[in-house]
C-alpha cells in the first residue's frame, strides 16, 4: 500500500461536541461543584460567591444608566 493510499485510510478527525453551557448544569450539579472545589484548595463549606447582576441595563444596548454612554 502506497503512503497515500495510507493516508487516505485514516480517520479523519471531526470537531468534538460543543461543551454544555453553564445554564444547562442543575443546582445540585452547581452546589456539588462548588463543594468538591473547596475541598480541593482545603477550604470545606466557603460560601458561594453571590452571583452578581447587572440591574438596570438596557437590555438591547447593556448599558447601564449610572454610566456615561
Amino acid at each position: 500500500m502506497s503512503p497515500l493510499d495510507q493516508l487516505l485510510q485514516e480517520a479523519i478527525p471531526t470537531r468534538p461536541e460543543p461543551a454544555q453551557p453553564w445554564g444547562h448544569w442543575t443546582d445540585e450539579d452547581r452546589d456539588q461543584h462548588w463543594q468538591d472545589l473547596c475541598d480541593a484548595v482545603g477550604t470545606p463549606n466557603a460560601p458561594r460567591p453571590t452571583p452578581v447582576t447587572r440591574t438596570g441595563c438596557d437590555p438591547t444596548t447593556g448599558s447601564h444608566p449610572n454610566t456615561a454612554a
